[in-house]
């Protein structure tokens, strides 16, 4: 994919605040839904 020039996905901004923070796996939850993502080496994720 090609990024957005305005939108980049690397920070993302502290709701109720003008600050930025580096985005996080999953949204943050990438401890609690990381199992769901084992063994998907050979599998199609998306088209």
């Amino acid at each position: 994919g090609v990024p957005h020039p305005r939108w980049p996905q690397n920070m993302e901004r502290v709701l109720g605040k003008d600050t930025y923070r580096p985005t996080e796996m999953f949204n943050g939850y990438g401890e609690m839904v990381a199992g769901l993502y084992t063994n998907l080496e050979d599998q199609m994720l998306y088209r």
